[in-house]
């Protein structure tokens, strides 16, 4: 199995980015339609991307780092600072490397101009389908 980048666009147009093991590129791209999407970009990823993202589970991210990312979160954007500047400061708080990564990840991602939910959606191991769609 290979690990796969990808970015598709959903019905109305929203452009979605993600990573996914797979066979092959028809695998991939099965799961895109089966997702409602339509593909627009798969790529391989090279050896030293697979060493990167396979280093980053090593360190698990519990329930708590999330709880607490989630209302530190909260508490930056509620006191007026912008979603960029508030994922920077959590960057920076963050001591887990695994989810300092995932974090800086985000706020790129944020940064390129796509919704935050999308942005945590990219990472469905870390942030639950259900937070993604409140942020929705």
């Amino acid at each position: 199995m290979d690990i796969y980048d990808f970015k598709a666009r959903k019905k109305n147009g929203e452009e979605f980015i993600g990573r996914i093991t797979a066979a092959n590129e028809q695998a991939v791209l099965n799961y895109i339609r089966e997702q409602e999407m339509f593909a627009t970009q798969i790529k391989k990823t090279t050896d030293g991307q697979k060493s990167f993202w396979a280093s980053l589970t090593m360190e698990p991210i519990t329930l708590y780092d999330l709880a607490m990312f989630c209302r530190q979160f909260a508490t930056l954007v509620g006191a007026g600072v912008s979603l960029i500047n508030a994922l920077e400061i959590m960057v920076e708080q963050t001591t887990k490397q695994k989810f300092k990564d995932i974090i800086k990840g985000v706020a790129e991602a944020v940064r390129k101009g796509q919704p935050l939910s999308s942005a945590l959606g990219a990472y469905p191991a870390v942030f639950p389908d259900l937070m993604v769609h409140m942020i929705e």
